[in-house]
């Protein structure tokens, strides 16, 4: 199979619905979504897609004499940076739309639809796009916050992301380079960067690739579809059921339009399980989405972040969030499911942790996410190996939050140096006391008070005669501002 990645040079214009307003003093506002591409046949890379849109009416047209018409011009970059902010990659382009007159341009009807795509080696990355109108210089942002590109498989079937689109069709050759910049496989996709559809819309478009199937030209075989809507307390809400397909070869496009007339305005998740019939073995997807009512607005999406880390990041690493936060019989519950049940057992924790669950924003999923993304910063054994969440200081910060107080030591018989960290608002005042045993920065956690946690009564006698007990702490019911960790 042979994937085509153009670079835009003039818009696709289609009309969507939309709010009146005044964009004048604004920042432009973009949606944008995500898409990757794993085909082990691109190794050692993935194909990373940044699918966005942006309203016309936000950009200044200017004639243009030779034509009569009046052009907008504006200029997408994409910028790849690692988790500490460090440039990794960049792509950009320059498109333009034009209408017949300034009334049609401020048409709020109209989005203009655009695809930024990379190839990156598996890790964890983040993102910026950058849009720019060229003429009146104003600009928005749209950050992805964590980007996770798992290795390639290689040894059994897999799927890429789900891409939802506003409409799928397939591509006469006749038709030339004007409709490929939007184009995949011979299919020309107008992306749905969010998921956002109204509760007018009856279909729901899907593009898929699946990877790896057992395939040889004198027994080509099948495989099988299914397609499954949850709702977001994990149940199914509809069960399209299951389709058998010839296999083309050993990698095959996935398309399809999904009834989704008369549903109810809400949030769901569409999950994609492909069954090779030859091998038996399944791969799975999972996609949100998100039903508008026709009385609802859609709010703009200026300088925001994704609209969820949990959408973007692997199953690995969301699990190694959650690793210290549940108890020890919920962690048993978790290991004994499977990976569909253990995305959902995720996702309900941070939503039940959720202090404001009326709102877009999760605070306790952020708290948490900066705390682990510290302790890789600040705790890993090597640059870029990742692994500080992993140890006992890192351990300590996820479980229990950031200290109030943090005191440097050193032994008193040598120059072995100590970290003390004190909480004094847990079960009246406890404190962590981490030795560097090879003074190669790897505190190990060699006593606490807190119960439950390994205890020393030779270190709980050095830390009472030295004055560095939870006596120290506030009286009860004042709180402490003092955060070193962040």
């Amino acid at each position: 199979m042979t994937k085509i990645y153009f670079a835009l040079l003039l818009v696709i214009v289609v009309g969507v619905g939309g709010v009146a307003q005044d964009n004048s003093s604004k920042p432009i506002s973009i949606q944008a979504g995500i898409a990757v591409f794993n085909d082990p046949a691109n190794d050692p890379l993935t194909i990373v897609e940044f699918p966005f849109s942006v309203k016309r009416n936000q950009f200044d047209f200017i004639l243009v004499a030779e034509t009569n018409q009046y052009r907008a011009t504006i200029f997408a970059e994409l910028v790849l940076s690692d988790t500490l902010g460090n440039h990794i990659d960049s792509t950009s382009t320059y498109f333009y739309t034009q209408a017949t007159s300034l009334e049609e341009a401020q048409d709020d009807d109209i989005k203009l639809f655009n695809n930024l795509s990379l190839s990156v080696e598996s890790g964890i990355y983040k993102a910026r796009l950058n849009v720019l109108d060229v003429t009146s210089k104003k600009k928005g942002s749209f950050i992805y916050d964590i980007i996770e590109i798992d290795p390639l498989i290689f040894d059994r079937p897999s799927l890429s992301s789900i891409e939802l689109a506003h409409s799928i069709r397939s591509i006469d050759d006749t038709l030339g380079e004007f409709w490929s910049h939007l184009t995949k496989n011979g299919r020309e996709i107008i992306p749905n960067p969010m998921g956002i559809i109204s509760e007018s819309d009856s279909v729901l478009f899907v593009y898929a690739e699946l990877y790896n199937l057992s395939y040889t030209s004198n027994s080509p075989d099948s495989f099988a579809l299914a397609y499954r809507i949850y709702n977001l307390s994990g149940e199914i809400y509809h069960n399209y059921g299951e389709y058998t397909i010839g296999k083309p070869g050993p990698t095959a496009v996935i398309t399809n339009a999904l009834d989704i007339n008369g549903w109810d305005p809400g949030k769901y998740e569409l999950r994609l399980t492909a069954t090779d019939k030859t091998s038996g073995l399944i791969a799975e997807s999972a996609k949100q989405f998100v039903i508008i009512p026709l009385s609802g607005k859609i709010s703009d999406f200026v300088a925001t972040s994704y609209s969820s880390p949990l959408d973007t990041a692997g199953l690995e690493t969301k699990t190694n969030w959650i690793r210290f936060l549940v108890d020890p019989a919920d962690w048993v519950t978790f290991g004994s499911l499977n990976e569909t049940g253990k995305a959902e057992f995720i996702s309900r924790h941070f939503r039940e942790k959720d202090p404001t669950p009326g709102t877009e924003e999760n605070e306790y999923l952020e708290d948490v996410l900066n705390r682990f993304n510290y302790s890789n910063q600040h705790f890993s054994s090597l640059p870029d190996i990742n692994d500080g969440w992993r140890s006992d200081r890192g351990r300590v910060l996820l479980q229990y939050g950031a200290c109030n107080k943090m005191e440097d030591a050193f032994m008193p018989s040598g120059s072995v140096p100590l970290q003390i960290w004190h909480y004094y608002f847990i079960d009246g005042g406890v404190y962590f006391v981490f030795q560097d045993l090879e003074e190669y920065g790897n505190f190990k956690l060699v006593h606490s008070n807190k119960s439950g946690e390994v205890y020393d009564s030779d270190w709980e006698e050095w830390v009472q005669s030295n004055g560095m007990n939870s006596e120290f702490s506030p009286k009860r019911g004042t709180k402490s501002t003092l955060d070193p960790l962040n």
